[in-house]
């Protein structure tokens, strides 16, 4: 739902409980996806996790760390 809920399961869960992927949009309601990426690469346990991001913005952010980023149509 957003990054402080995203960061408390990540943070929160044991090793062994981790999902093998992170999908985040790119705007949260309590912040950026880039900055719960940015977050996730600095810790030295899970920065390791493949991250993959989608956003209704028309390009793909500079220098973001993600294993993908696909832009969602705007339209249905």
């Amino acid at each position: 739902n957003d990054t402080a809920q995203a960061w408390a399961r990540l943070t929160g869960t044991a090793d062994s409980d981790l999902p093998t992927l992170v999908v985040t949009d790119h705007h949260l309601p309590d912040g950026q996806g880039q900055d719960l990426i940015a977050r996730l690469r600095a810790c030295p346990v899970r920065g390791h996790l493949p991250v993959v991001m989608v956003s209704g913005d028309t390009s793909r952010p500079p220098d973001l760390d993600v294993l993908a980023w696909y832009g969602k149509p705007d339209t249905w």
